[in-house]
């Protein structure tokens, strides 16, 4: 992901062109500025989605680093507590 967003970033153009070749025929994805397509939603619709995308992806990744960190932990926690029981460790 992070190599796809340097790529976008450092040579948009050619980045949108390949993106398109990839996945799209040829000549289906290239239009007319004049066409009703490209007026509803012009160029800066798009850079602005892709922003808002960007920034809400970020807030999920943090959101779920948050939310799972002490898993490392807890999962010590119970990998000491399940020895302890094999291992007659514990109460006894």
């Amino acid at each position: 992901m992070a190599a796809l967003v340097v790529a976008a970033v450092i040579g948009w153009q050619g980045f949108f062109t390949k993106f398109h070749e990839l996945f799209f025929s040829e000549g289906s994805w290239t239009f007319y500025v004049t066409d009703t397509l490209i007026r509803l939603y012009p160029q800066q619709f798009w850079i602005d989605s892709a922003i808002s995308l960007a920034v809400l992806l970020l807030l999920v990744v943090i959101i779920v680093l948050i939310t799972c960190w002490p898993t490392g932990r807890r999962r010590e926690a119970s990998r000491l507590r399940q020895d302890a029981r094999v291992f007659g460790l514990g109460n006894s």
